[in-house]
C-alpha cells in the first residue's frame, strides 16, 4: 500500500517554501504538497519572518493559490539560498564599464606597486587607474595597456576568494566563453591569464551606456523602429553564442550595450556583456551546471529558476522580457523584492503589450507573447527564426518607393543623356592649354606631372618653372622620393581660361628626437627663437633642443617626478613646469620657475596638493595660472612668485588646459568636466561655461584673434569655439581619443595629436583636414607650432619628439 503522508504543519511548510529543509525531507514532502488542495490552500496562511509574507499579501486581491500554483512556486523558493554566496547572481555588467565614485576597499595589496602619479597599482603590463565596478566574483577596474596605450575593462578575481582554486576556473570560464564567440554584439575578450595566482580578463572599455540606462532616460516605451533594431541585435549575438553551444542565462537590459555614435542621440550598437554565468547546452542538459538560482529574477525563464533542462530558448524569454520592457516601459512580471518577483513569475500572465502601447504594431506584440510563453516549446525555436520574424516585420514597415523609383530612373536617363551630349560636345572643342607656375624650392627640384590619361611629365622646376597644361586635373610628385615626406598638394586642378601658381613643399617628419627615456608630456617652441623647443618627460627631465639640426638637446635637472606640463612666458626666458607624484613617499607636486638663459631652476612654488596638470602664462607678464588633477586653478603673480586666488574651478575634476588670451584680461580653462570656461583675469571669476563634449576635455589653445579657441577632448572630436556665441565647429578624424590641439600663429590651422599614435593638421575656419602625419609608436600627448608657422613639433608616450614640416 502506498505510503501516507499527513499535510505538514504551517512551520514544515513555511520551511519547505523557504528551502530550509534537507534534500530528503523536501522531496518526502513536494509529492504530497503538489497533489494536496489543502495544502494549497494553506500557502495564504503561513506565518513567517521573511519577505514571502509580502509577496502572498501583495496577491491577496487575486484567487487563493491552487495546488498548481503550489507546484510551479516550490522549486524557486528551495533554490533561493545557496550555501556558497560566491555562486549568487553576478552584478550588473553595465557598472563594470561605466566609471562612478571609487570603490570602499581598503587596499589594492595584491596590486604591483604604482610607478605613475595617475595609477593606484600594476598588474602584468597594465596600469590600473581606478576601481569603476564589482560583480558576483570579480572586481572591475579601468587600466591602460602599457604596452598598446589604450584602455580597458580589467577584472580580477575578488582578493577575499583568491584561495578558492575551483572559483579561478569558473572566474576563466567567462573569459573562454566569450572569447569562443567572435561577433559583432557580442564583447570581446582581449586576454585572459592569470599572474601571481591571481586570474584576470581583459575587455575593452566601452563607450556608451547600458541599455538599462537608457530606457531608464527614456520613461516609457521606445520608437518601434528602434525596439525592432536593438531586439534583432540581440537576437543576432544570441545566434552566435547558441551556435557555439553557450546559452547566456543572464540577458538583462543592464548586460546590455549600446555603443555611442557621435553626434547622434540614439542609440548604437548592441554588445551583449557578461557570459559570467553562461553555460553550455551540454551542461545544462545534463543537469551539471550549479543548482542555485543564477540570473535576474525579472528577466529569467521558468525553467532556469525550476531547475530544468534549459537551452537556447531560456534565453530568448529572457529576450522577450527585454522586448517588453522596450516596448510598453514596464517589466512583464513584477514585484518590489525578488520574493513577489518570482511569485509573479511563476503564477501570472503578463498583460498584452498592445493593452499597455497601442502604437504596437500587431505582429510585433504577438512575437513578444509568444517569447514570453511559460512553456519552452511554446516559444521559437532558435534565435534565428526570431532575427528573420524581426526582419520581416521591418520590411512590412518600410514605405513604398516604387513611384519614386520610376521617377528617378527617368531622370537619370535624361541626364545621362545629357551629359554625354556636352561630353561630345566637348570632346569636338578642346580648351586652350593654361599657363601654370610651379614654386618648388628643394635640393632635387625635379617632378614628376601625370595627367588624367595617366601620361607623365618630368621636368625640373628650377630651369623650367612654368608649363601650359590643359585644363583638367594633374598629379605630381617629386622624382626622388624623401623617406617619411610626402609633395604637398599632390594634386591640382587646371580650370580654363585660368593661370595660376602652385606652390609646393616636401611635409612630414624631418626628423625625431630619441633623449628621453619616457613618454613626453609637454612640447613648446620659445617665442623669440623659432628653432629653439622645451619639452618635459615622464622620465623627471626637460630638455633644450635646437631643431635647426640633430642631436640629443640639452638636459635640464630639477624635478623629482614626471613633468606633466610646462609654459614659456612670451619673451621666452622664462619657464613654467609642473609635475606630480602619486607615490606617497615622493609627493613631489611642485611648480619650477626656470630662467632659460642659464637653464636652471630660480624657484619652487608650493599650492597645490595633487599633480600640476596645465599652466599658462599672462601676455602681459603680470600672472601666470596652474591647474591640478582635483579641479584646483591657482592665480599667481608672476613678479613675486606667490598665488594671489585659489578656486574650485571643475567640481573636483582634473584641469587639462590652460591658455591666455590675447592681451591677458582674459583666460581659458577645460578639463574632466567637459566644460570650457572664460576667466575674467583681473578679477579671477568665470564669465562663461559653454558646454558640448561628452568626455573629459584634454587640451585648450586660444587663437591669436581672441574670438576663438579650440579645444581637445577624449571623446575623440576638436572643437572650434566662437567665444562670443558659444557656437562651435567640431572636427572629425583621429580614430578615438584627442589628446592635445594648438593654434596656428596666423589663426588659420590647428595641430593634434591623439590616441592612434597620428598628428593631424587643419583649416581652423572649415574645419577640414589638411593632412595627417605618422611618425610616433603611441599616442601623441602635446603638439605645438614653431613662431613661423611652418614647423611642428609633438611629443608621445613613445618618448619620441617629432619635428615636422608642415604644409601653408
Amino acid at each position: 500500500m502506498p505510503t501516507v503522508i499527513e499535510c505538514p504543519s504551517s512551520e514544515v511548510l513555511e520551511r519547505l517554501l523557504l528551502g530550509q529543509l534537507t534534500a530528503e525531507e523536501a522531496a518526502a514532502l513536494e509529492a504530497h504538497v503538489v497533489t494536496c488542495e489543502r495544502c494549497g490552500h494553506a500557502f495564504h496562511d503561513i506565518r513567517a519572518e521573511d519577505v514571502l509574507v509580502a509577496a502572498m499579501q501583495e496577491a491577496g486581491s487575486q484567487p487563493v493559490i491552487t495546488s498548481a500554483a503550489a507546484e510551479a512556486l516550490i522549486p524557486w523558493l528551495k533554490r533561493l539560498r545557496p550555501k556558497d554566496p560566491a555562486c549568487t547572481m553576478a552584478a550588473s555588467a553595465a557598472d563594470e564599464q561605466t566609471p562612478s565614485t571609487p570603490l570602499a576597499l581598503p587596499t589594492y595589496d595584491f596590486l604591483d606597486a604604482p610607478v605613475e602619479a595617475d595609477e593606484i597599482g600594476r598588474l602584468a603590463n597594465y596600469r590600473i587607474l581606478q576601481p569603476i565596478g564589482v560583480g558576483g566574483m570579480g572586481i572591475v577596474f579601468l587600466a591602460e595597456d602599457a604596452r598598446l596605450k589604450r584602455h580597458v575593462a580589467l577584472k580580477l578575481i575578488k582578493p577575499q576568494l583568491l584561495q578558492r582554486r575551483d572559483l579561478h576556473e569558473r572566474f576563466l570560464s567567462e573569459a573562454r566563453a566569450i572569447a569562443a564567440v567572435e561577433h559583432d554584439n557580442i564583447v570581446v575578450i582581449h586576454e585572459a591569464d592569470e599572474i601571481s595566482g591571481i586570474p584576470f580578463l581583459v575587455m575593452p572599455f566601452l563607450k556608451g551606456e547600458s541599455l538599462e540606462d537608457y530606457l531608464q532616460r527614456q520613461n516609457g516605451p521606445l520608437p518601434v523602429d528602434e525596439i525592432m533594431r536593438i531586439g534583432r541585435e540581440i537576437a543576432s549575438g544570441l545566434v552566435a553564442a547558441h551556435g557555439r553551444g553557450l546559452v547566456h542565462r543572464d540577458i538583462k537590459p543592464s548586460n546590455l550595450w549600446l555603443e555611442r555614435r557621435r553626434d547622434v542621440p540614439a542609440p548604437g550598437r548592441v554588445k551583449i556583456l557578461d557570459f559570467g554565468l553562461a553555460g553550455t547546452m551540454e551542461q545544462l542538459a545534463q543537469g551539471k551546471a550549479p543548482n542555485v538560482i543564477l540570473g535576474t529574477p525579472t528577466y529569467m525563464s521558468p525553467e532556469q529558476g525550476r531547475g530544468l533542462p534549459a537551452d537556447a530558448r531560456s534565453d530568448l524569454f529572457s529576450l522577450g522580457c527585454v522586448l517588453y520592457r522596450m516596448a510598453t516601459g514596464r517589466l512583464p512580471f513584477q514585484g518590489k523584492d525578488v520574493m513577489t518577483t518570482l511569485f509573479s513569475l511563476a503564477t501570472e500572465t503578463p498583460v498584452a503589450p498592445r493593452t499597455l502601447n497601442p502604437k504596437l504594431p500587431a505582429d510585433l506584440a504577438s512575437l513578444i507573447e509568444k517569447l514570453l510563453a511559460k512553456k519552452a516549446e511554446e516559444r521559437f525555436t532558435s534565435a534565428a527564426e526570431v532575427v528573420d520574424a524581426i526582419r520581416t516585420i521591418e520590411r512590412k514597415r518600410q514605405p513604398r518607393t516604387r513611384g519614386k523609383w520610376i521617377a528617378l530612373t527617368a531622370a537619370s536617363i535624361l541626364l545621362a543623356m545629357l551629359a554625354t551630349f556636352a561630353l561630345l560636345t566637348w570632346l569636338h572643342q578642346p580648351p586652350a592649354p593654361v599657363d601654370v607656375t610651379f614654386e618648388y624650392h628643394e635640393p632635387d627640384s625635379t617632378i614628376v606631372l601625370q595627367g588624367g590619361d595617366g601620361s607623365e611629365d618630368e621636368f625640373d622646376v628650377a630651369t623650367t618653372a612654368t608649363r601650359s597644361l590643359r585644363p583638367g586635373e594633374y598629379v605630381v610628385r617629386p622624382k626622388v622620393a624623401t623617406a617619411n615626406r610626402t609633395l604637398w598638394p599632390a594634386s591640382f586642378v587646371v580650370e580654363p581660361n585660368k593661370p595660376m601658381t602652385v606652390p609646393m613643399r616636401l611635409v612630414g617628419l624631418i626628423r625625431t628626437y630619441d633623449g628621453h627615456s619616457q613618454g613626453v608630456n609637454a612640447v613648446a617652441f620659445l617665442p623669440k627663437a623659432s628653432a629653439l623647443a622645451l619639452t618635459g618627460s615622464n622620465d623627471h627631465d626637460l630638455r633644450l633642443w635646437d631643431t635647426s639640426k640633430p642631436g640629443p638637446g640639452i638636459r635640464l635637472i630639477g624635478h623629482d617626478s614626471p613633468v606633466r606640463c610646462l609654459a614659456i612666458a612670451a619673451d621666452g626666458k622664462t619657464a613654467l613646469t609642473g609635475s606630480g607624484q602619486a607615490h606617497p613617499r615622493n609627493p613631489d607636486i611642485h611648480l619650477r620657475v626656470w630662467d632659460l638663459e642659464s637653464r636652471c631652476v630660480v624657484a619652487k612654488l608650493d599650492g597645490h596638493r595633487s599633480t600640476v596638470s596645465a599652466l599658462a602664462f599672462d601676455p602681459r607678464g603680470r600672472t601666470f595660472m596652474s591647474g591640478d588633477m582635483d579641479g584646483v586653478v591657482i592665480f599667481w603673480d608672476a613678479k613675486e612668485l606667490a598665488p594671489f586666488k585659489t578656486i574650485h574651478a571643475h567640481g573636483h575634476s582634473r584641469v587639462n588646459g590652460l591658455a591666455f588670451l590675447p592681451g591677458g584680461k582674459q583666460a581659458l580653462s577645460a578639463g574632466g568636466d567637459h566644460q570650457l570656461h572664460l576667466w575674467d583675469v583681473d578679477r579671477q571669476t568665470i564669465e562663461k561655461s559653454w558646454s558640448g563634449h561628452t568626455e573629459s576635455i584634454t587640451g585648450v589653445s586660444a587663437a591669436p584673434d581672441g574670438k576663438h579657441a579650440a579645444t581637445s577632448s577624449l571623446d575623440g572630436t576638436l572643437r572650434v569655439w566662437d567665444l562670443q556665441t558659444g557656437k562651435f565647429l567640431a572636427l572629425r578624424g583621429h580614430e578615438k581619443e584627442v589628446h592635445c590641439v594648438a593654434f596656428s600663429p596666423d589663426g588659420k590651422r590647428l595641430l593634434s595629436g591623439g590616441w592612434d599614435k597620428s598628428v593631424r593638421l587643419w583649416n581652423a575656419e572649415s574645419g577640414e583636414q589638411i593632412h595627417a602625419f605618422a611618425g610616433h609608436h603611441r599616442s601623441v600627448r602635446s603638439v605645438a607650432f614653431a613662431s613661423d608657422g611652418r614647423r611642428g613639433l609633438s611629443g608621445g608616450s613613445d618618448g619620441v619628439v617629432c619635428l615636422w614640416e608642415l604644409p601653408r
